[in-house]
């Protein structure tokens, strides 16, 4: 004989069969008063599903529930099911969920003797709006899910109402599907909850990524090209910072502040990808967010020793003296192998070949400086190449004593550049032939290397200072520009007794 339960089952199945037709159509009164009411709203709003609880899915329910023990007829369960129907309301992002959720509440301000609040032109459908929303589920994730009755020509159905973005939508798919209807997994696996909440956290922050893009593109404003590339490089910038710092808190547990190096890294990407459209623009988003979102799968160790595949290979000097100074630091100072950690996830290919493209476009970003086309009008070109190279290499030298990773941030950038233009100005101002170079050569690069030291912060090197110092005094450039160089050289510099002299007081 049968257990009493499979033959509640089949009895409870056979009714909903019964009455598909009737639940079709209320299925569809729902769905068409719910777009009645959010049609033309500015909240996001963007589609409304719905459907009947499949028979081998309220199997399963019965089972769980023990429902088989609290009813005896299949109609008892029907008119208390509280998800016989459901309906979804769609809608863009997180936030819109609750905007949804704020404009039910102003629709329905009418309460029945069940407690549902219904609209006054229509109380055959109403809400159990009194409950907290979002809820709480048992993976301690939120949701807005609202109790719905339907009561008209006799019939008392109930229903379920959620209001679910974009991304929950999807998260839930992958839940239900690939969690929740796979025995091989086990719930209660701690590391998988883990897992779970990492996956869910990162389609937050993508939730949070699209909505600052969609405002930045949605703004009511025209924006030009140029504003729209910075968008998106910000928006990337941003994403790169959010997942990464999301992937250290959770392997070394605290974050190190590296937004800076961020923006540095996608200026990288731009340039290697050579993008120069808007179009080009958009699809390297598409895919470096798609790169993102693998790298977020995957366990990133940010305390492991970086290593190379092969010797990196660095013909040009200047390219050499930043590289082998950045690589005796990778695995010594932890902001630059932070920084190389993050470049070598994004960027596909060995280590090796990736730390020579970044030496170069590094290299490519110090030279790119204005102030050096002022040399090629003035100067024959292996002049001007000489004039250039040497004030690179010094820059180098500056920056093998320096060492900080702040020292290839934009901001510094733009200050090392400043001085370029300065150090430029004063050399058209006094050199006209190659052998007055040569004669100027070493102030020139010890004033740069002064005054940059000055700006970084650096602590003034006493000796240079005297020697630069006496070395302008006794050469043959004009008395006006010798003291325009020393002024400029111990300008926010600590001077030193009876080195700092003007001319005019010998």
């Amino acid at each position: 004989m049968e257990l009493r339960i499979f033959e509640f089952i089949g009895k409870t199945a056979d009714y909903i069969e019964n009455m598909r037709d009737e639940l079709e159509a209320i299925k569809l009164e729902l769905e068409l008063y719910f777009n009645q009411i959010l049609a033309g709203s500015d909240e996001g709003f963007i589609n409304i599903s719905s459907r009947i609880k499949e028979t081998a899915s309220l199997k399963e329910k019965i089972i769980r529930n023990s429902y088989y023990k609290n009813y005896d007829e299949p109609q008892q369960l029907i008119d208390n099911l509280s998800d016989l129907i459901g309906i979804r309301l769609e809608c863009r992002f997180i936030d819109d969920e609750y905007r949804l959720y704020k404009l039910l509440l102003k629709y329905f301000t009418k309460i029945n003797e069940d407690g549902y609040y219904y609209n006054q032109f229509n109380p055959a459908i109403s809400l159990a709006l009194e409950e907290k929303q979002p809820q709480t589920q048992r993976n301690g994730f939120t949701i807005y899910k609202i109790d719905g009755l339907y009561q008209k020509n006799g019939r008392r159905l109930r229903f379920e109402l959620q209001i679910k973005s974009l991304v929950n939508l999807f998260w839930s798919e992958i839940e239900h599907k690939i969690i929740y209807k796979n025995d091989a997994y086990v719930l209660a696996d701690g590391f998988l909850k883990d897992i779970m909440v990492t996956v869910k956290n990162i389609f937050t922050m993508l939730d949070n990524q699209l909505l600052i893009l969609y405002k930045r593109f949605n703004s009511g404003t025209t924006i030009g090209t140029a504003q729209q590339r910075e968008n998106i490089r910000a928006l990337l910038s941003k994403s790169i910072f959010d997942i990464f710092a999301h992937k250290m808190r959770q392997d070394i547990g605290f974050i190190v502040e590296f937004r800076s190096s961020c923006d540095l890294i996608i200026d990288y990407i731009i340039m290697k990808s050579n993008v120069d459209d808007t179009a080009s623009y958009n699809a390297l988003m598409v895919d470096l967010l798609e790169r993102l979102q693998t790298i977020a799968a995957r366990q990133i160790e940010f305390n492991s020793e970086i290593t190379f595949e092969r010797p990196y290979r660095l013909e040009n000097p200047v390219e050499k003296r930043l590289g082998d100074t950045i690589a005796s630091l990778i695995n010594v100072d932890y902001r630059w192998h932070l920084f190389f950690t993050i470049l070598f996830e994004l960027e596909p290919g060995n280590n090796a070949e990736d730390f020579e493209n970044f030496i170069t476009f590094l290299t490519q970003r110090f030279a790119a400086s204005r102030p050096f086309h002022k040399l090629h009008k003035l100067f024959h070109e292996n002049l001007t190449h000489d004039m250039e190279s040497s004030l690179l290499m010094k820059m180098a030298d500056c920056f093998e004593t320096y060492q900080n990773i702040d020292f290839i941030h934009q901001d510094r950038i733009d200050m090392i550049q400043k001085v370029f233009g300065d150090i430029v100005k004063f050399i058209c101002m006094s050199v006209r032939t190659e052998k007055e170079w040569q004669a100027c050569r070493t102030i020139f690069l010890d004033m740069f290397a002064l005054r940059l030291g000055a700006m970084l912060d650096m602590k003034t090197d006493a000796v240079l200072l005297e020697e630069c110092v006496n070395a302008i005094e006794t050469s043959m450039l004009r008395p006006r520009i010798r003291l325009h160089l020393l002024d400029y050289i111990t300008e926010n510099v600590t001077t030193i007794d009876g080195v700092v002299r003007h001319l005019d007081k010998k």
